[in-house]
């Protein structure tokens, strides 16, 4: 897709049962104007005539190209995304890593062409909360310390990059999560910040902050709110993006039953269903791709 000339593009793998936040996210891409294509890597277990429709009607509905890749053999739904980066590298000027269950609720095109013109930072990625580890803090130029989440300062979504320039950050990025296979250093995110480790130092990387960024965390503790014309705030700021299932069977039910006791259940529950209720306008957008794959009605106690 072309907005200020150049070309922009998502990189996302799927299945069926994540793809109510996908859609929501292209909806919302539509909404806010965000001037990108979706590669969509999937692999349906079973393809059926809901599921064909669907791919179908996405090619026309949206004022960017949708296009649908296989995944290939020997990838996985973390790492196809970062193979495939290789392949489209020469047909776009920046790209942007998703993970199929972020709802991106923003325009982007801004950190698209950042990340296109390097003026300021090579890579462009959020914070990872959980580790609480501070940038400064990370290791620079020492990958082989980074061996589990804890030593992870960035999350692995949402990620822009040049990838004409880029290509090494990548290729590494693919590459260890072969190398220690099966091991927590084989997982996309550890991988992600070694290769971080390996190609960059701090001044390289603009952090956008996880706490307005993913929305893993503060759902417990913040109210979440809606502000101005359909967009989500809560005690930091602006949401821009939110990593979270409970639109999924069983996910926030889960939550709700292991957290029963907790001081923060109804401010939590509140947050489910905000949530929910602000990705379900956004799913309803183009009628003819609305998911029905999700729970519907009301969390409660």
């Amino acid at each position: 897709m072309k907005g200020d000339g150049k070309k922009y593009a998502f990189i996302v793998t799927i299945n069926w049962g994540y793809m109510f936040a996908l859609n929501c996210t292209m909806n919302a891409a539509k909404y806010f104007g965000t001037n990108a294509d979706f590669h969509i890597l999937y692999k349906f277990p079973e393809m059926s005539a809901d599921i064909e429709n669907y791919m179908k009607e996405s090619k026309e509905a949206f004022p960017f190209d949708v296009h649908w890749h296989p995944m290939e053999e020997g990838t996985d739904y973390f790492n196809a995304k970062y193979k495939h980066c290789e392949k489209i590298k020469e047909d776009y000027d920046a790209v942007c890593i998703l993970d199929g269950d972020l709802f991106l609720c923003c325009n982007v095109n801004d950190l698209f062409a950042q990340a296109h013109s390097q003026e300021s930072y090579k890579l462009i990625t959020a914070s990872h909360l959980h580790s609480g580890i501070a940038p400064k803090d990370f290791h620079w130029g020492m990958e082989r310390c980074v061996k589990d989440r804890c030593h992870c300062a960035f999350a692995d979504f949402p990620t822009f990059i040049q990838p004409k320039k880029e290509s090494g950050f990548m290729v590494d990025w693919f590459a260890f999560t072969q190398d220690h296979k099966n091991t927590e250093q084989s997982h996309p995110l550890i991988a992600m910040n070694r290769s971080i480790a390996k190609h960059y130092d701090i001044d390289d990387v603009m952090v956008l902050d996880g706490r307005n960024w993913v929305n893993d965390l503060n759902y417990w503790t913040h109210a979440y709110m809606l502000h101005g014309s359909n967009m989500l705030k809560h005690d930091d700021g602006m949401v821009h993006a939110i990593h979270n299932r409970w639109w999924q069977h069983g996910r926030a039910g889960t939550e709700i039953r292991n957290n029963r006791k907790s001081e923060h259940l109804k401010q939590a529950i509140s947050n489910f269903n905000i949530i929910k209720s602000y990705m379900e306008f956004f799913n309803a957008l183009t009628p003819a791709l609305r998911i029905t794959n999700y729970v519907t009605g009301k969390f409660k106690a």
